[in-house]
């Protein structure tokens, strides 16, 4: 079994796709509700994961994400527990 390994650059990728006119910079604490991080950011970043990666996500799994930092140890963490 390899590990996907997942770096800010993909990670911002990912977050551009999902949140209109995202910036890179963008403080990792901020709330994902700042970032309207909705039913609709979650099927876009549901469906740019599986394409990317191949992966199954349940929206569910989002419910308890509060802030960009959640955000991307999620995405890390999933990538890396589901090759």
């Amino acid at each position: 079994m390899s590990v996907i390994l997942i770096n800010m650059s993909e990670l911002n990728h990912i977050f551009e796709v999902v949140f209109e006119s995202f910036d890179p910079d963008t403080d990792l604490q901020t709330d994902l509700k700042d970032l309207n991080f909705d039913s609709m950011a979650q099927i876009l970043l549901i469906g740019e994961l599986e394409d990317r990666y191949g992966v199954i996500i349940d929206a569910e799994s989002f419910q308890d994400l509060t802030t960009l930092d959640d955000l991307s140890n999620f995405i890390k963490s999933f990538i890396k527990h589901c090759d």
